[in-house]
């Protein structure tokens, strides 16, 4: 029966009433839907009794919302255990704390984990005990933290063991210390380890000593090392011995001092040896001497260097003997240096050879004097590497020689160098020949120059080869003549030659230069080669002369080249041939050149052979000759080539011939062109053959001529060719008529054509005929016109070919209109293709007829058309088909149409296959109807459309298909259509598939329907899917059902979709299978359901996820499974979760379970969750870590935990990680320990530290090695030590450093050192230092260098100075260079000495410059000199000095080079002085200055000298300055101030050539008193540039015969200002020649005291012009006397100007001259000036002269002025003032 309720809509269902809803019964509660259920209002949920709740199915009740639920009464609380569990966590969380306290524990019990989650503090309250005793261990899990810390005494009460011990670490870490303290004993031994582990200090100090000692060891061991060192004291007491026995490292780690030094007898006794090791460096020194005193043996070999050394030097001394004995040598290497400096001897004599090999080299460094005394000898002949490397000068001096003698060889060779240079005399010739011998090359090396020479001659005889040959330059230097000599032959081969001195090179005896071997020859520097004497040369053995260097051998002078013998010379090898200057050739001799052989002359190069005399060339043999490379006879001049005998020339390879250049070819005369032989001739190269000369090519014989090849033919010039007679011409043989050219062809001249024989011309080639110009054509004989073959008419251009006349067209025969070519073809015209008879056109072939275009066949007349067969027809290309006209097309027979190509066909256009007609398209077959493209169908009618018959529609390709219109297909008759094909039927679009009706749809057979496209089926409407039959879709294949949208499936009815198969189904889309209906899923079997694939699966919707049963779920296939994306995994229920079986979980994907929530992840079993694969795990998130249960944890696999991601593993906290296994912790990679915490690191206990892998550890970091103890870091094997990155070590501290063991340093990589902060250095102790290899000393940075410490650098071994990078060097300090003792100096290599700094550079001190040898010296940069301090450069010797090079000498600087003493600085070549810079050089001071030769001056450019100082150039020599050259002189460069510095003598030392160069800035500079002493010659000299250049200082210092000598050039040089400074002495001087002559400008400088002392000859020698240049000043400084003597017409030029300059006085003085003033002057007169007048002058005014005066000036006169007037003036004076 249906039930009512499903006939209700929603207002119904909210409007129930109370008496309906009591009267629901089951059937009714079943038949309402979700929909409806969640209609009811919430005083409608209070109605519904307890029963009737409990009857709702479990989808109604997850379908309530929270306020429907929250309207439940506790009564009504009879929830199901499904209905509950159907529940959502938010639904659960809206019940009220009464509903909740109302739940049955079976109904507890059926709430999931998350529920409890989800209850507020008030519900959580609510729970009973009752309840809380009843909830399973996983839904403990389910507490949060604040809800675990919110829980009452009575609740926390209620907790049984198994629900303590399912608490997870985060809610064991909520719980309070009240909590705790609370806890009853039997709850608290429920807590498991990794629990205890999770509790902080704070917790554990809440336990009461009663839990705490009911602790079991298990749980005593899950304490953390804060929570150990924040037990109170009483809980620390309350401790059992079993429990401290229980204890391990890591909780050792944690005592507190208290704690340790509580420790009793009993729990000393109980720590194992692993635990004293664990205590820190402060807890060990932290111990009592009482209790120290308690460690037994065993625990004492546990004990770290790095504690001992924190031991004060009271707690060593407690130590007993019995432990002293016991200590390991790397625990007695621990000792610091004053617990080493405190030990008694007793202890010292403890010291067993096992032990004393630890003695660090900082502590063996630390024993006195006496203590090394006492050292017996066994001790001694213990002491290993490092214990004898460590010995300084001072101990190694303490040795006796007892001691010495008991060395080992092999311990002497330990010995350092600086110990070995702290030897004395006496030590040193005690010394054993067997001890001497065994001395290594940094020892030898370390000897200074007194130790070298106290060795005895039987000591010397002791020196291996190996030792001698370690010496330095320096001590090299130091061995006598006699020494040397009587070293053996064998020790002789020992010596670096290169380092003897020219006396000691010079000494060797014949036997020793005979018996150096290869490399000391090679060695043997080229100023020693250079200096060889020819006696020494001829005493050079023939091996040796083979091994000479090519820089030696090219240093070789003319006379030493001389001096070899023809044997000396035959054994030099062919690249030592190959650097003899071409000057050496020159000058051997030719019985020297006899004697090359044939290797060598083959290794004589171009320039070398180009250097051969004529008479050396003459007398070489024909096998020299012959052997000479053919490159080498390029250089040959032409009067080399010349010069070759025909004998000589007769004897060339034709190798060589071939090498002759066109010029060499040129050279050669008629005779010797005239000698070549036949096979001579034909090795020439077309190049060489280009040098034939028109004559050479006239006198050709016969047989040269019919030698040459068709490539040399091919290679004459335009020249070459024309010199050819026509008899030449007429017997080239056809093959070399094939080698001329088409241009050369071309070059040929008429009657040379004419020439050619029929059968030259019938060898032509194609190309060559290509070739013939339209002349050369043109004049063709008929014989030689019939004579071309069809191959070379084949070769005629379009060009040529329409060049051609209609009668040369028409006499072609068929054969050689067979011969044209396609591209000839195309060269025909529109009037030469209509004039092709019938039979010339019958005669060309296809590929012919391909040659003509569309203008070409538009010209065919329909006759022509007709003679083409079909083959013809169709072989026309598509292009020329363009021109066929309409009428042609009509005018083709059926079969021309059946001769059409299909590409042809396919090129028609409309308007020509509209051309065709019915019968036409009748005849064409299957094949060329498909050629017709879309256009062309698409452009026929519907009658022609339907004259197609079947079988031609048959043909129909899908691409004509497609281009079909809508008319075309709705004209289709149903016999057409039935009469396509499925393949057809596929070419339709869906805009055509649109066309057909459904009527058409509904009669496709199923072939056809197979046959539709997928994107066709796709277009089908619904009304066509609609239409679709359930034979046809069930005819439908997989690839057509991948077109079906979601819109058409949704469209498909019921039976439609149940018609579809499972491989059906498996074909649909992602896309399609969204519409599918949730009915639809829900009614799929699991069998169809089988039939989805993964990708289906995954395109699943939630709704359709959701709509799953749990049985569907767990009979998916697992690759059907890891179809599910990420979202769907995350929308899955826990009940849907559960279902799934362990290898569906294994088969999820990778993006699937990285969408698993926490919730889901928390709730997956055991066995789902080890089935999680690798790849599985690494997929999951930090937060999906973090959700790991600590079961999951520990079950994690070692496969499983190397997969987590980096920050996942970081995820899951301190103290997962501090719980993991050795397993575990080997298996975590390199990225993934990266992301550990310092926190998580440091709570890594010793035992897991051990298990870290190689690989693993590289991944620290820096951050993450520095948090790393000691302990830990102990546990690191070597391997793993080298595996840490260089970015790690970065990290690494001062302490770690330290407390690394040998090994462990050992194995650090350079690239490790390297990257050591330099906070970490003061880790490297002394012993550490000296301990480095070289590879790790290489790895040393210039920024750690100086954070070295200096003493300990003082102290490295020469091999590890040497082994230090450049760029290391580079970062020594001041400070560092100051402990560098000169043996450490000594052996730098020269590439760190040049990588010195600056600042180093000037710390060294002189001792330390002096150490240099001449290589390290000559390894300076021009920079490092350039820095050296003024006490260094005054210490440099001779030799250093004399060393340097001239770059070198460049950076030397002013400061320097004044404390270079004059000996020195003299003793300069003048190239390196020559280098010195114009700084340097500014910085010579006058006795530097003086010591220079004139060679040496005059190497130095103008500019350095003009840089010397005054005081510089005032000391140079006669000599010197006589070098100056004119252009020095001249130069710009030259101060003043250099001019001025020399005294009188050097100036007139100067020759008049020099005084006449000076330029006019040194000129500038010459004082007063040189000018003044300059001799007669010398002033003659100086021009008038030079004269105007003086300045006017030294113009005064000019004398009178000077002035006199001035000629009047020099004097138009002077300047106003210098004529200014002439005194007045000097103005007396100049004649009327000179006054005359002076400028108005000059004469603008004469001042007032100048021109009062002119005399009345000079003032009458002024011209009008020079008066009338005077100032006013000028003129009133005359006096009266000298203005008198003015000529009238000096007077007459006086301007107003210079009149009213002239005083009163002067004006009185002039009566005669006032008279004679003009109108103009007398405007110049002030009224002052006329009061002045006297009456005398006033008199002498004409009246003229009054009336020009103006009414101011005649204001001025006095009354005695006009009382004197004579009445004529009065009378001018009324009218000039009315």
């Amino acid at each position: 029966m249906v039930s009512f309720i499903t006939s209700y809509n929603l207002a119904q269902i909210a409007s129930m009433s109370r008496e309906t809803i009591e009267s629901l019964t089951r059937t009714d509660l079943a038949a309402m839907s979700t929909v409806q259920a969640t209609a009811l209002t919430t005083s409608q949920m209070t109605q519904f009794s307890g029963t009737q709740i409990s009857q709702l199915s479990t989808r109604q009740v997850a379908s309530l919302s929270r306020a429907q639920i929250q309207a439940l009464l506790p009564s009504q609380m009879s929830f199901t255990a499904a209905q509950l569990f159907a529940l959502s966590s938010a639904q659960f969380a809206s019940l009220d704390p009464e509903d909740i306290a109302a739940l049955t524990t079976t109904q507890i019990r059926a709430l999931e984990a998350v529920d409890f989650a989800a209850l507020s503090t008030t519900q959580l309250g609510a729970l009973t005990p009752t309840q809380i005793s009843a909830m399973t261990p996983a839904q403990i899990k389910g507490f949060t933290a604040g809800e675990i810390s919110a829980l009452s005494t009575e609740q926390l009460a209620a907790f049984a063991p198994t629900q303590i011990s399912a608490l997870v670490a985060a809610q064991v870490k909520a719980l309070t210390q009240t909590q705790i303290s609370q806890l009853s004993t039997t709850q608290t031994a429920a807590f498991q380890q990794t629990q205890i582990a999770a509790m902080t200090a704070l917790q554990v100090q809440g336990l009461t000593t009663e839990q705490l000692n009911g602790f079991s060891t298990a749980q005593i061991v899950g304490l953390s090392s804060a929570a150990i060192s924040g037990l109170a004291t009483s809980q620390w007491d309350a401790l059992s011995i079993t429990q401290f026995t229980a204890l391990n490292a890591a909780q050792v780690k944690g005592f507190t001092a208290t704690q340790i030094q509580s420790l009793d007898a009993t729990r000393m006794a109980a720590l194992l040896p692993v635990e004293i090791a664990a205590m820190t460096n402060t807890q060990f020194s932290g111990l009592t001497t009482t209790q120290l005193g308690l460690i037994s043996p065993a625990q004492m070999r546990s004990v770290t260097a790095a504690q001992l050394s924190a031991l004060s030097t009271e707690q060593v001394l407690s130590l007993s003997t019995t432990q002293f004995s016991s200590l390991t040598a790397s625990q007695i290497g621990g000792f610091n240096t004053t617990q080493i400096n405190s030990l008694t001897t007793d202890q010292i004599g403890a010291i067993v050879a096992t032990q004393i090999t630890g003695l660090t080299a900082t502590q063996v460094r630390q024993l006195s004097d006496t203590q090394i005394q006492a050292l017996t000898t066994s001790q001694i002949a213990s002491l290993g590497v490092e214990e004898l490397g460590a010995i300084s000068s001072t101990q190694a001096a303490a040795l006796d020689t007892t001691q010495l003698n008991a060395l080992s060889t092999t311990q002497v060779r330990l010995l350092n160098a600086t110990s070995i240079n702290g030897f004395s005399v006496t030590q040193l010739q005690a010394l054993q020949s067997t001890q001497i011998g065994a001395l290594s090359s940094a020892q030898i090396q370390g000897l200074d120059l007194t130790q070298i020479s106290s060795f005895s001659t039987t000591q010397w005889s002791a020196f291996s080869s190996t030792g001698l040959a370690a010496l330095t330059s320096t001590q090299l230097a130091s061995i006598g003549t006699e020494q040397l000599s009587a070293l053996t032959v064998a020790q002789i081969k020992g010596i670096g030659v290169g380092g003897l001195s020219s006396g000691q090179f010079a000494a060797l005896s014949n036997d020793q230069l005979a018996a150096l071997t290869a490399t000391q020859i090679r060695a043997i520097p080229i100023s020693e080669i250079e200096g060889l004497t020819t006696t020494q040369i001829g005493l050079l053995r023939t091996t040796q002369m083979s091994v000479l260097t090519t820089s030696q051998v090219n240093a070789l002078s003319e006379q030493q080249i001389a001096a070899l013998s023809s044997t000396q010379l035959g054994s030099l090898v062919t690249t030592q041939v190959g650097v003899l200057s071409s000057t050496a050739i020159g000058a051997l001799t030719s019985t020297q050149i006899s004697g090359f052989s044939t290797t060598q002359m083959l290794a004589l190069n171009a320039t070398q052979v180009g250097a051969l005399g004529a008479e050396q060339f003459a007398s070489l043999s024909t096998t020299q000759l012959r052997s000479l490379a053919g490159a080498s006879l390029s250089s040959l001049t032409g009067d080399q080539i010349a010069a070759i005998t025909t004998t000589q020339l007769s004897s060339f390879t034709t190798v060589q011939l071939r090498a002759l250049s066109a010029d060499q070819i040129t050279a050669m005369t008629d005779a010797q062109i005239g000698t070549l032989s036949v096979t001579q001739m034909a090795s020439l190269s077309a190049t060489g053959i280009s040098g034939l000369e028109a004559r050479d090519i006239a006198h050709l014989t016969t047989g040269q001529l019919a030698a040459l090849t068709a490539t040399q033919i091919g290679g004459f010039g335009e020249t070459q060719l024309a010199a050819l007679s026509e008899t030449q011409i007429a017997t080239l043989t056809t093959t070399q008529v094939k080698g001329l050219t088409a241009s050369d062809i071309g070059l040929l001249a008429t009657t040379q054509m004419a020439a050619l024989t029929a059968t030259q011309v019938a060898a032509f080639t194609g190309a060559q005929f290509g070739g013939f110009t339209s002349d050369q054509l043109a004049n063709l004989s008929s014989a030689q016109m019939a004579a071309l073959t069809s191959t070379a008419v084949g070769g005629l251009t379009a060009q040529q070919i329409g060049a051609f006349g209609s009668d040369a067209i028409a006499g072609l025969t068929t054969t050689q209109i067979r011969g044209l070519s396609a591209t000839g073809i195309s060269g025909l015209s529109t009037e030469q293709v209509a004039d092709l008879a019938t039979t010339q056109l019958a005669a060309l072939s296809g590929v012919q007829l391909r040659g003509f275009g569309a203008d070409a066949l538009a010209a065919f007349t329909t006759e022509q058309i007709a003679a083409l067969n079909a083959t013809q027809i169709g072989s026309f290309s598509v292009t020329a088909l363009e021109g066929l006209s309409t009428e042609s097309i009509a005018a083709l027979t059926r079969t021309q149409i059946g001769g059409l190509a299909f590409t042809q066909l396919a090129a028609l256009n409309e308007t020509q296959v509209g051309a065709l007609s019915g019968s036409q398209l009748s005849n064409l077959n299957s094949t060329q109807l498909r050629s017709l493209n879309g256009t062309s169908i698409s452009a026929l009618t519907t009658t022609q459309i339907s004259g197609l018959s079947i079988t031609q529609i048959g043909s129909f390709a899908s691409t004509q298909m497609a281009s079909l219109t809508g008319s075309q297909l709705t004209a289709l008759t149903s016999t057409q259509l039935g009469a396509m094909t499925s393949t057809m039927l596929s070419g339709l679009s869906a805009t055509q598939m649109a066309e057909l009706s459904t009527t058409q749809i509904a009669g496709l057979n199923t072939t056809q329907v197979k046959g539709l496209a997928s994107a066709s089926i796709a277009a089908l409407t619904t009304e066509q899917v609609a239409a679709l039959t359930t034979t046809q879709i069930g005819a439908f294949t997989s690839v057509q059902l991948k077109g079906l949208t979601a819109d058409q499936i949704t469209g498909m009815t019921a039976d439609q979709v149940n018609k579809l198969s499972v491989a059906q189904l498996n074909s649909l889309s992602a896309t399609a299978i969204h519409g599918f209906e949730q009915e639809d899923i829900q009614n799929l079997a699991t069998t169809r359901l089988a039939g989805l694939a993964g990708t289906q699966i995954g395109a699943l919707s939630e709704q359709q996820i959701a709509a799953l049963s749990t049985t569907q779920l767990a009979n998916l296939s697992t690759s059907q499974i890891a179809g599910l994306s990420g979202t769907q995994v995350a929308t899955l229920t826990i009940s849907q979760l559960a279902a799934l079986k362990p290898t569906q979980i294994a088969a999820l994907s990778t993006t699937a379970v990285a969408g698993l929530t926490t919730t889901e992840i928390a709730a997956l079993s055991g066995n789902q969750f080890a089935a999680l694969s690798s790849n599985q795990i690494a997929a999951l998130s930090e937060t999906q870590a973090a959700a790991f249960s600590a079961t999951q944890t520990a079950a994690l696999s070692a496969t499983q935990l190397s997969r987590l991601s980096a920050s996942a593993i970081a995820a899951l906290g301190e103290t997962a990680i501090a719980s993991f296994t050795t397993t575990q912790i080997r298996s975590l990679k390199a990225t993934q320990l990266s992301e550990l915490t310092t926190t998580a690191i440091q709570a890594l206990n010793v035992t897991q530290a051990d298990a870290l892998t190689i690989s693993g550890v590289g991944g620290f970091n820096a951050t993450q090695i520095g948090a790393l103890s000691t302990s830990q870091l102990a546990t690191f094997t070597n391997s793993e030590i080298a595996a840490l990155s260089v970015t790690g070590v970065a990290g690494m501290t001062a302490a770690q450093v330290e407390a690394l063991s040998a090994s462990q340093l050992a194995a650090m990589t350079s690239a490790q050192i390297s990257s050591l902060a330099t906070s970490a250095l003061p880790g490297l102790t002394l012993a550490r230092m000296l301990a480095l290899t070289t590879t790790q000393m290489g790895g040393f940075t210039a920024t750690q260098i100086p954070e070295i410490d200096a003493n300990h650098l003082g102290l490295l071994s020469t091999s590890q100075l040497r082994s230090l990078s450049t760029s290391a060097v580079s970062g020594l300090t001041a400070t560092n260079i100051d402990y560098f003792t000169t043996t450490q100096i000594q052996a730098l290599y020269t590439s760190q000495i040049s990588a010195l700094s600056t600042t180093t550079i000037q710390a060294l001190d002189p001792a330390q410059i002096n150490a240099f040898n001449s290589a390290q010296f000559s390894s300076l940069t021009s920079t490092q000199i350039g820095v050296l301090t003024a006490k260094q450069a005054s210490s440099l010797t001779a030799t250093q000095f004399n060393a340097l090079s001239a770059t070198q000498l460049s950076g030397i600087g002013e400061t320097q080079i004044s404390n270079i003493s004059a000996t020195l600085l003299s003793g300069l070549s003048t190239t390196k002085l020559a280098a010195l810079s114009t700084s340097a050089v500014s910085g010579f001071t006058a006795t530097q200055a003086a010591a220079l030769s004139t060679t040496q001056f005059s190497s130095l450019g103008a500019t350095k000298v003009a840089a010397l100082s005054s005081t510089a150039a005032s000391a140079l020599s006669a000599g010197a300055l006589g070098t100056l050259t004119t252009t020095q002189l001249a130069s710009p460069d030259f101060p003043a101030s250099w001019a001025a510095a020399l005294t009188s003598t050097q100036l007139n030392g100067l020759s008049t050539s020099q005084i006449g160069a000076m330029s006019a800035t040194l000129i500038s500079g010459l004082t007063p008193d040189q000018l003044g002493a300059m001799t007669v010659s010398a002033f003659a000299t100086l021009s008038s540039t030079q004269i105007g250049a003086l300045s006017p200082t030294a113009i005064t210092g000019m004398t009178g015969d000077q002035v006199d000598q001035l000629t009047l050039t020099q004097l138009s040089g002077l300047k106003s200002a210098q004529i200014g400074a002439l005194t007045t002495t000097d103005i007396g001087h100049l004649d009327t020649g000179d006054i005359a002559a002076m400028t108005a400008t000059q004469l603008a400088g004469l001042v007032r005291v100048q021109l009062r002392t002119l005399t009345e000859t000079q003032i009458g020698a002024f011209s009008t012009t020079q008066i009338a240049a005077l100032s006013g000043e000028q003129i009133g400084s005359l006096s009266s006397t000298r203005l008198s003597g003015f000529t009238p017409a000096q007077f007459s030029t006086l301007t107003s100007t210079q009149i009213g300059a002239l005083t009163s006085a002067q004006l009185s003085n002039l009566p005669a001259w006032v008279g004679t003033f003009t109108p103009l002057q007398l405007s110049g007169l002030t009224s002052t000036q006329i009061s002045g007048i006297s009456t005398t002058a006033i008199g002498a005014l004409s009246v003229t002269q009054i009336d020009a005066l103006t009414p101011t000036q005649i204001s001025g006169f006095t009354p005695d002025q006009l009382t004197s007037l004579t009445q004529e003036q009065k009378d001018a004076i009324l009218r000039a003032i009315s």
